[in-house]
C-alpha cells in the first residue's frame, strides 16, 4: 500500500478527534502500516495545529521560509523498500520535496567542507 504523507495527516486528525495522545496515535497507526511509519514528533506537531483550530491537513508546499522541510527518514525508507529501482527524482516527487540529495552528493559536500577546513588550517600553520 502506498500511503502519501497527506493521507497520514488525515489519520492524525482522526486520532486527535478520538482524544489520543501523540504516543497512542503513533502506536495505533504503526500497527496496520509498519513499525516506524509515523514519527511521534510529527504527530505532536499536527496535534498542536489541530488544538489551535487549524483543521487543514495540507501544508503549503514549496514554502521557502526558514529551514527547508525535511523528509521523515521512515517514510523515505518505506518508499525505497517498496521499489528499490525508483529514481531520486521520482522519490522527490512522491515525497513533495524539491530535491532529495543522494548519498554521493552528501559525501561530496562533507568532503569539500572538510577539505577547505583542513587546507585553511594547514595554510595558517
Amino acid at each position: 500500500m502506498n500511503m502519501e504523507i497527506r493521507d497520514f495527516r488525515v489519520i492524525f486528525l482522526y486520532q486527535f478527534k478520538l482524544g489520543h495522545s501523540a504516543a497512542e496515535a503513533a502506536r495505533s497507526i504503526s500497527k496496520p502500516f509498519a513499525e516506524g511509519s509515523v514519527n511521534e514528533r510529527t504527530i505532536r506537531h499536527w496535534s498542536a495545529k489541530f488544538s489551535k483550530g487549524n483543521w487543514n491537513t495540507t501544508e503549503l508546499e514549496n514554502v521557502s521560509r526558514g529551514r527547508p522541510p525535511t523528509i521523515d527518514d521512515n517514510v523515505l525508507k518505506l518508499q525505497v523498500e517498496e521499489n528499490y529501482y525508483q529514481t531520486v527524482k521520482r522519490l522527490a516527487a512522491q515525497l513533495n520535496a524539491n530535491r532529495v540529495k543522494t548519498i554521493k552528493e552528501q559525501e561530496k559536500s562533507k568532503s569539500l567542507i572538510c577539505g577547505s577546513f583542513m587546507s585553511s588550517r594547514s595554510d595558517s600553520g
